[in-house]
């Protein structure tokens, strides 16, 4: 079995390479072939990527939808494995986390982590909506049969299509989808499957997870509470500029 993840940026190598740390840590636990393709319609080549990711530049000039949608479009029209992983470039990821859903591709075409937990580094809050109908799409897997309904949501031109993606799954699997999620819940280890990081440099992101709301936690508590000592990597972001100007290539 071959795995492929699609990760869409734009200007954000500094979370990048922090995200790199974790995806790379559980494809080690997974022990499959994969391939790492990066669709980057930025201004800045990452040039710290390890060869293990395939960077590609997009021109997001003539765009017209969502230029994620297009990354994503881009990205599926390239892939070359049996399933499919999107994973964003500021997200952590649980060392078992590739192998856990890789269980559940099994029996299912479509898996995915829910609740979703989010947490901002730059204003140090975090958010745990209740949704558990769906997963993020930062936090779902597929086989490859799914990519022609992922590209089918993609053109809807609205973001958060990944909600698309999910609705259109239930409706076919009335009474089995819920198999198809996995809990985001505390492992043997003590930490959480998923987080979605956000407030890093770069690029800001339109997604809930991004705005100044939630629980406060000046003291980091809640973060590590739910990825453990990883969390110290996020500490010196607290209060940084979030979309900061970058040079042009």
């Amino acid at each position: 079995m071959k795995l492929s993840i699609i990760t869409p940026t734009r200007n954000r190598p500094v979370a990048l390479a922090i995200t790199q740390r974790w995806v790379l840590r559980a494809m080690k636990v997974a022990g499959v072939d994969f391939e790492w393709l990066l669709i980057n319609d930025g201004t800045l080549s990452y040039i710290d990527v390890p060869r293990c990711i395939s960077q590609v530049r997009r021109d997001p000039t003539c765009d017209v939808r969502p230029s994620l949608n297009c990354n994503i479009l881009q990205g599926l029209s390239m892939v070359t494995g049996d399933v499919v992983f999107i994973c964003e470039d500021d997200d952590w990821f649980h060392p078992t986390y590739f192998k856990r859903l890789l269980k559940v591709l099994e029996d299912y075409p479509l898996a995915g982590v829910a609740p979703a937990l989010y947490y901002n580094v730059h204003y140090r809050r975090a958010r745990a909506p209740k949704g558990r109908h769906h997963a993020s799409l930062g936090a779902t897997a597929f086989r490859a049969s799914m990519i022609p309904k992922l590209k089918n949501a993609c053109r809807c031109n609205k973001p958060f299509f990944d909600l698309r993606f999910w609705r259109q799954y239930r409706e076919s699997h009335i009474g089995k989808w819920q198999s198809t999620l996995l809990r985001n819940v505390k492992q043997k280890d003590g930490t959480f499957l998923h987080v979605g990081l956000k407030g890093l440099p770069g690029q800001r992101g339109y997604g809930i997870g991004h705005r100044n709301g939630g629980k406060q936690d000046p003291d980091l508590k809640l973060l590590k509470f739910w990825i453990g000592k990883d969390a110290d990597k996020y500490a010196r972001f607290h209060h940084r500029i979030v979309s900061q100007p970058l040079p042009i290539d």
